[in-house]
């Protein structure tokens, strides 16, 4: 969370990935078997969606999420 802050205050986007081969990335990036891998996150600048090849310009749509005035309050408690 605390990386996901930092990175959206320099302008850039940070995304957590799950499902990718922990024992591969161990191998590849020679990670010691003192390690464990728990999670990858990427990061990187906003692109631009007709940088996108056309498969995957078609399954970008805006996020279902709520928008942040109906779940955060500034000051006093102001929701109803």
């Amino acid at each position: 969370m605390s990386l996901a802050i930092e990175a959206h205050q320099r302008g850039l986007i940070a995304h957590g990935m799950q499902g990718f081969d922990y024992a591969a990335i161990k191998r590849d990036l020679h990670i010691p078997d003192t390690f464990t891998v728990e999670a990858m996150i990427a990061v990187g600048k906003p692109g631009k969606i007709e940088d996108l090849a056309p498969d995957l310009q078609e399954k970008e749509e805006p996020s279902l999420r709520k928008p942040l005035e109906t779940i955060v309050s500034r000051g006093k408690f102001n929701f109803q």
